[in-house]
């Protein structure tokens, strides 16, 4: 019998852990024939945080890694792809987290991603999570902010087509226990290491644009920077000198390319993954096992709540309110776990607490088995819990509401076309 390192148990775990999801490894799907000497293109995704699938229940829902993956393959029928991720797998640490960086891992390995940044934010998950990441993605994951062999399978650079891909990022060693190496040494480690191979320059900024046009200034002999942005990437290039500027815009919804002939860049193209981007089928599969996953997890179990007093239920409300039942009935927060079901989220956390009433609470929603009272987004949703007011309505009223409670879920994120207004026309009631 053979007793594997200490050292190698969080990979071996992940392992069992992916096997267990029903999810077998393939390896990257290679882009079909393309025309003879076509260029290279140079695609930039990235700063997922997390956001593995569109979030929101008003339209155009945007990003998604399935959506991603369709855009990538969509460029590489027509050119040489190098893509380029820019980290943020996973999002916030935790047990979700590793899981959401680890399926990232997979889909851009199968993408057949050149290089994937290891950003602050992934270095939060902890050393073996990155471990993990770094074994998923067979060699793909780089940081030039630690030396060699800080954390097993993490690479200084990687060479690809035409391109010498770097990441950096301040802080990292810290949250990894490791050394951290000072950003002009990476950066002219970079340099140097391009010049010997005779290639161009890709450096991969865990920053702002401002520190991106400083680093620009700074290294004019730099071919790209990838730097982040909240928002949406620039519908037009942006350089400084020769040194171009990209960025994939938050939360992986978009993604950037650039053509490059061995010499400059052109041919700047943004994608924003809306639903004119099917789900790509192979990453689909990954994306059913991270949920299959969660689900095993019981994650949504281990939700931390705070004591509140006892809901009743929208039902106990209709023997008084009885029109402003009936437009509940008719809406679509009457059936909003429903809708989640269907999309497979029915167990995710990030989800559920817009789609039920009360998860934070004590006494809140536990399961469909357990509260089905509470398995929509019902009166008290909004109303807060109201099992005294039920028991004497005049003694215990229930304060009238404005647009706030609105916008805890209908975020700007979560709802992009959501207007207070023409909203709230749908469910008027008093």
């Amino acid at each position: 019998m053979t007793i594997l390192p200490v050292r190698l148990w969080p990979a071996a775990l992940t392992a069992l852990g992916l096997a267990a999801a029903g999810l077998a490894f393939q390896s990257p799907a290679k882009p079909k024939s393309q025309a003879k000497n076509p260029g290279w293109t140079l695609v930039v995704s990235g700063d997922t945080d997390g956001y593995l699938s569109p979030c929101g229940c008003t339209s155009p829902m945007t990003g998604g890694i399935r959506r991603r993956g369709t855009a990538v393959r969509d460029i590489a029928r027509h050119s040489r792809v190098v893509l380029i991720d820019t980290g943020e797998l996973g999002g916030e640490p935790g047990r979700q987290g590793e899981m959401k960086a680890e399926t990232m891992a997979q889909s851009l390995t199968n993408l057949d991603a050149a290089a994937i940044n290891v950003t602050a934010k992934d270095a939060r998950l902890g050393k073996g999570s990155l471990m993990s990441v770094a074994r998923l993605a067979e060699g793909r994951v780089v940081s030039s902010s630690l030396p060699n062999g800080a954390v097993e399978g993490v690479r200084s650079t990687v060479e690809r087509g035409p391109f010498v891909i770097a990441g950096i990022s301040d802080g990292i060693g810290e949250s990894l226990a490791a050394p951290s190496v000072p950003d002009s040494v990476a950066v002219e480690s970079l340099l140097r290491t391009a010049k010997e191979k005779r290639g161009a320059a890709v450096l991969m900024l865990d920053g702002s644009r401002a520190e991106a046009v400083a680093m620009a200034k700074r290294y004019p002999a730099l071919r790209a920077i990838v730097y982040h942005l909240n928002g949406w990437p620039p519908d037009r290039p942006e350089h400084v000198g020769k040194v171009w500027l990209l960025t994939p815009g938050e939360r992986g919804k978009s993604v950037v390319s650039v053509r490059f002939d061995g010499r400059s860049f052109d041919g700047y193209s943004v994608k924003r993954l809306g639903p004119q981007f099917l789900d790509d089928a192979t990453i689909q599969r990954y994306y059913s096992a991270y949920l299959r996953r969660v689900d095993r997890a019981n994650l949504l179990e281990q939700i931390p709540r705070v004591p509140s007093p006892a809901f009743a239920g929208s039902a106990s409300c209709a023997a008084c309110h009885v029109t402003a039942s009936h437009v509940w009935e008719k809406s679509g927060h009457s059936h909003a776990l429903a809708t989640l079901e269907k999309q497979g989220h029915g167990r995710d956390p990030d989800c559920v607490s817009c789609h039920v009433t009360g998860l934070t609470s004590e006494r809140g929603f536990r399961s469909r088995v357990e509260t089905p009272n509470l398995a929509f987004v019902g009166c008290e949703s909004c109303h807060g819990p109201a099992a005294a007011h039920v028991a004497d309505p005049k003694g215990n009223r229930l304060a009238h509401l404005g647009q706030a409670v609105c916008t805890t879920c209908h975020t700007p994120d979560q709802s992009p076309g959501f207007n207070f207004v023409s909203y709230w026309q749908k469910i008027s009631h008093k």
